[in-house]
């Protein structure tokens, strides 16, 4: 007798597969468009004013621009914090990154910045750290 006999309660892997449709990711577009909250997430009124940012909240106009400091960690990095790295956004939908520092790619990933769409690097002075 074999050790491997089929369970007659066992279920079948081979069974119909759902849709592309019933799989969509409510938390993003599909790979590589970053992360995306749902419509109906929103920031408590307690915590949104003029000094907070939540990504996707706000547009930038034309002739604005956003600057984020992404990291800010000085040599060694450590877990909690990532290295130095500042984002500036412009009005027309460029986005440039300046010293590229350690642990920095989940914080500009939380931003809901695409993965593809980090291109434009540039490493200002040679350290350790970025």
């Amino acid at each position: 007798m074999s050790s491997k006999s089929k369970d007659p309660n066992a279920k079948s892997s081979a069974g119909p597969r759902p849709d592309a449709d019933q799989l969509k990711n409510p938390y993003g577009g599909g790979p590589g468009t970053g992360l995306q909250f749902p419509p109906y997430y929103k920031p408590t009124p307690s915590v949104r004013s003029r000094m907070n940012y939540f990504p996707n909240s706000e547009t930038i106009g034309p002739d604005e621009m956003r600057i984020s400091f992404v990291g800010s960690c000085p040599f060694p990095p450590r877990r909690d914090q990532a290295g130095t790295c500042i984002m500036v956004e412009l009005g027309n939908g460029h986005r440039f990154f300046f010293d590229f520092g350690p642990g920095c790619v989940k914080n500009i990933l939380a931003m809901g910045v695409p993965i593809p769409n980090i291109n434009d690097i540039f490493i200002t002075h040679l350290h350790v750290d970025h």
